[in-house]
């Protein structure tokens, strides 16, 4: 997609898409416990979401009749399999989901969010600061790999190989380009939720016979969890990957993230809201900020 079109869905989605939000806050619940205040549903990245996500986001002509078969493959398997082989019944599934994108596409799902681990390293009590281990900070990091949760499972009317777990020009990886790089070395967490965390982890760790007991292996036991939380608004093309799959690349908004110090996403350590955080900033303050940066990354290609 050409630049000035990537600046006017830019611009698009800056007016429609943080507007009437409060002041940020971190919210606080019962016992001190953190509370985040997204407003909006972050889908889990799937091959039913991605492939609605794809037709919001134009990358398909909705004339074309395979790129319609294949949708009703991914979100209509039964009726897929009942009348792909007739031609004649085909005709009328066709039509009728031709008329359901038309008429659903700008209800199809923009929002998602993707989990990357952390390990957390020591806590410094005076800046209530938690360090992130060197090799799994994220440092100005702008574009990430995301796959599908089903990534590894078969896809309609699929026997035999492992081919058949994707289909062509609805790939189950996405590289998502976001607005802004990601920065986090240090995670700020309030006093009573570190010991909280520090304590649990340490009974993990005592259970260590103590020869083995080690600052490393302390580390390794202290997991959290970052979830991203996006907002696609550009389709840029597909390539070839590893083993033949496909991916598609996009531009995002990064809206914030979430950090969990577990795997079901329980106990929250902290949280960013950019798009609160933006209703700090006038309108074309932000815009000036955004076009400055998709310029100065279209200098650089």
């Amino acid at each position: 997609m050409k630049f000035f079109t990537i600046i006017t869905c830019l611009l698009s989605l800056l007016m429609l898409g943080v507007g009437g939000f409060s002041a940020p806050v971190k919210a606080q619940g019962a016992n001190n416990i953190l509370v985040p205040d997204f407003e909006h549903f972050y889908d889990d990245v799937t091959l039913e979401k991605l492939s609605k996500l794809y037709w919001r986001l134009n990358k398909f002509d909705i004339s074309d009749n395979q790129s319609i078969d294949d949708f009703l493959r991914i979100n209509e398997c039964d009726i897929y399999t009942q009348y792909i082989f007739n031609e004649f019944e085909w005709q009328g599934v066709r039509k009728k989901a031709r008329e359901y994108i038309t008429q659903n596409v700008e209800t199809f799902p923009d929002r998602f969010k993707f989990e990357q681990p952390l390990r957390l390293k020591d806590y410094n009590a005076r800046t209530q600061m938690f360090e992130i281990l060197p090799e799994y900070q994220i440092d100005g990091i702008r574009k990430f790999e995301v796959y599908a949760k089903d990534i590894d499972e078969r896809v309609c009317l699929a026997s035999g190989n492992r081919g058949v777990k994707q289909i062509e020009n609805y790939p189950k990886v996405l590289l998502v380009e976001l607005n802004q790089p990601v920065n986090l070395t240090q995670i700020p967490v309030q006093p009573a939720v570190a010991k909280r965390y520090i304590d649990e982890k340490m009974q993990e760790f005592l259970k260590i016979r103590e020869s083995r007991r080690s600052r490393e292996v302390m580390y390794s036991l202290r997991d959290a969890y970052i979830v991203m939380k996006f907002r696609a608004f550009s389709y840029k093309g597909t390539d070839i990957i590893m083993n033949g799959l496909e991916r598609d690349n996009i531009y995002a908004m990064l809206e914030g993230y979430e950090i969990y110090a577990d795997p079901n996403h329980e106990v929250l350590l902290y949280f960013e809201n950019y798009i609160r955080k933006s209703q700090e900033k006038p309108l074309d303050v932000r815009l000036k900020e955004q076009f400055e940066a998709l310029k100065k990354k279209r200098n650089q290609d």
